[in-house]
């Protein structure tokens, strides 16, 4: 009896003890899941932190290129202002100077008929009483007051101008009317003046004299050699306007002595009354210049004729120190020519003394 009491003792301290050894390995199991997901999260979470580290950095990246490229667009409309800038000056520089020459012609005018006595007709240009024998003169220039002022200097002069303002306009005046002389500027709307001057020196030998603020040097020798009879440079006086008009119509126009006489040398022909030239009887088309050149070359044949001779003679005034007018118009009459026969210059330049026109 006792002794199955004890056995049930034992029994029941062994079932007691049983779930509690079950539970201890059900224990350190779920401490072990618990630390496995911590480790997880860790891990996770400095992942995320990497991850966002290098978006940011990213970000920087992106938010750097961005302002670069605002800069290098922020530098760039600067330079474009700077340009639209220094164009716009240069522009109101330009309109200053034109401006300044204007006022500068205007003064030469008041002054130069205030010495003179004279004042503008108050009916204006085209009520002004008609004298007898007005010599037509055309002028193309868009500059309208310069015109208006020079129409009332010339009508004082006993010139008739007449105003074309643009290039077309102006080549289709000339081709349309005869006119005595020419006044033509080069920067022109529509046509500039050195086109004009080509076109009209293919069919037309009228006196032209080229007035323009473009007076380098470069400019009068293309001018003088396109065909142009004088170059004028702006500003200029009224006066020196006038006398070199006067001039041109003067060699334009045949000598009391020479009559309708014609001079012949070779297979050349000038007539000196209307300065029409013929080489082997076909027309030569010289301007006024150069037909006057040729006269007085030909009317000395075999003999050097000096270049003052030539300049007073041809070109109406004497020769300056650094004048290359009268050699422009040397080299375009000797293309026009050609060479002799035989194959030598028809001008010859003799060094030290002036030109020679060879049988």
């Amino acid at each position: 009896m006792f002794r199955s009491l004890i056995c049930s003792a034992v029994l029941g301290s062994i079932l007691l003890t049983q779930p509690a050894l079950a539970q201890e390995p059900a224990d350190n199991t779920a401490q072990a899941d618990d630390s496995s997901q911590a480790q997880d999260i860790g891990t996770l979470q400095a992942e995320l932190a990497r991850v966002e580290a290098e978006r940011q950095r990213l970000a920087d990246q992106l938010d750097g290129g961005a302002q670069g490229e605002r800069v290098e667009q922020l530098q760039s409309e600067n330079q474009q202002l700077r340009n639209d800038n220094q164009a716009a000056r240069l522009d109101a520089q330009a309109r200053l100077i034109k401006q300044q020459q204007r006022w500068f012609l205007i003064g030469g005018l008041s002054v130069a008929a205030s010495i003179l006595g004279l004042c503008p007709c108050p009916h204006g240009p085209s009520e002004a009483p008609r004298m007898a024998e007005l010599t037509p003169v055309l002028i193309i220039d868009d500059d309208q007051e310069l015109c208006e002022l020079l129409r009332d200097w010339l009508a004082t002069e006993r010139f008739e101008l007449t105003a074309a303002h643009d290039g077309p306009s102006g080549l289709a005046a000339a081709r349309a009317n005869s006119y005595a002389a020419l006044i033509l500027d080069v920067m022109l709307p529509g046509m500039n003046g050195l086109e004009i001057l080509r076109e009209l020196r293919q069919s037309c030998q009228t006196p032209l004299l080229m007035l323009s603020a473009r007076g380098e040097p470069v400019d009068r020798i293309l001018g003088l050699e396109l065909g142009a009879d004088d170059y004028l440079a702006k500003p200029c006086d009224p006066r020196e306007l006038v006398a070199r008009l006067r001039a041109l119509l003067r060699r334009s126009q045949p000598s009391p002595d020479t009559g309708s006489e014609e001079l012949s040398l070779g297979n050349l022909r000038l007539d000196t009354c209307n300065l029409m030239a013929w080489q082997a009887d076909e027309p030569l088309q010289l301007t006024q210049s150069e037909a006057l050149i040729l006269r007085a070359l030909m009317a000395r044949p075999g003999q050097v004729v000096d270049r003052q001779t030539l300049s007073r003679e041809a070109l109406g005034k004497p020769l300056g120190s650094y004048d290359r007018s009268l050699d422009m118009h040397i080299s375009n009459l000797r293309r026009k020519l050609g060479p002799h026969p035989e194959g030598r210059q028809r001008i010859q330049s003799i060094r030290g003394r002036g030109y020679l026109l060879g049988h």
